[in-house]
């Protein structure tokens, strides 16, 4: 790469390689970069408005042959190829993974869909209601296949008597099982744990869970 980056995000966009963040000094010129294995080259990425800098960046993925820039602020980012120019995308209602071919959504009020390919539409999770008992959340959630089951990550803000602001991690395991009706499938969920996990002054930001196999 063109500098060294720290623990940067990367992904795959119509068989180029964009590199955006893990620069130290917040240089805007710096954001990010793009590896065309062709010409076995790298080359910056044009500098964003100053309202689209983010301090903090969540997310990049490639969608309809944008780059989408999610952050932990207001806004969020999209890069256009073609034009050559960076835009404010619209925030997204929920985040998605897949577990055993099938896609699930979370939302900010921690309701859980799946997506069924057969009446290609989004269908609710049964018997995950209790999850509605942890209120409002701040930000996004954060979702995750593990070991086959829908791990969810999600933060909260608590103030103690003398006005100080905490935030608060939690952490929800849910067991899922498909049932195939005669007319229509179901998924269901079942709730195994759920429990805070981390707690730290107001100013932390969760950016994103990685999932390491040993």
């Amino acid at each position: 790469m063109t500098v060294a980056r720290e623990k940067p995000l990367a992904c795959d966009l119509e068989g180029k390689l964009y590199v955006i963040g893990g620069c130290a000094g917040k240089k805007p010129k710096n954001l990010g970069e793009v590896f065309d294995p062709k010409t076995q080259s790298w080359e910056p990425l044009p500098v964003p408005s100053p309202e689209l800098r983010f301090s903090s960046i969540r997310t990049i993925e490639a969608m309809e042959g944008k780059l989408y820039v999610r952050s932990n602020e207001k806004k969020d980012s999209v890069y256009d190829p073609e034009t050559d120019e960076w835009k404010v995308a619209p925030k997204p209602l929920y985040v998605e993974c897949e577990i055993d071919n099938v896609w699930y959504c979370c939302d900010r009020k921690l309701r859980c869909s799946w997506y069924d390919t057969n009446r290609e539409e989004w269908r609710v999770v049964r018997g995950l209601k209790k999850l509605n008992k942890y209120g409002s959340i701040t930000g996004m959630p954060g979702i995750a296949e593990y070991g086959g089951k829908l791990l969810i990550l999600w933060e909260k803000i608590s103030f103690n008597q003398l006005g100080y602001s905490y935030k608060h991690i939690w952490c929800a395991m849910i067991a899922l099982e498909r049932r195939h009706g005669t007319t229509v499938d179901e998924v269901s969920g079942n709730i195994e744990w759920a429990n805070e996990v981390h707690t730290g002054p107001s100013s932390c930001v969760f950016l994103r869970s990685v999932l390491y196999v040993v």
